[in-house]
């Protein structure tokens, strides 16, 4: 199985800062998932084409953290505060 590193993670979030900045997306949902012995993070946006195998719950482990990444947004968590407790939990579904 694979693991997901801080740095995935930092660039994922920069991603989502980056696309509420610019486009005005607006994150629906956002978590990490276990499917087939991989693990993998996903985001969907209000409006946008939603995760298949997260819309379908095909996947074997779900880790939800859509109000940690909205609160991030509105400055409640700092990126590096963020990053470990995701870090922590993502990698506890292992």
């Amino acid at each position: 199985m694979n693991k997901i590193y801080e740095a995935q993670l930092r660039e994922f979030l920069m991603d989502i800062k980056e696309k509420k900045e610019f486009s005005n997306f607006k994150v629906y949902r956002a978590g990490a998932y276990i499917f087939k012995d991989q693990i993998y993070l996903f985001v969907d946006y209000e409006g946008q084409n939603l995760s298949e195998i997260v819309y379908t719950e095909k996947y074997d482990k779900l880790y939800d953290f859509t109000e940690e990444v909205k609160d991030y947004l509105l400055g409640e968590y700092s990126t590096d505060d963020l990053i470990h407790m995701l870090y922590r939990n993502i990698n506890k579904m292992i």
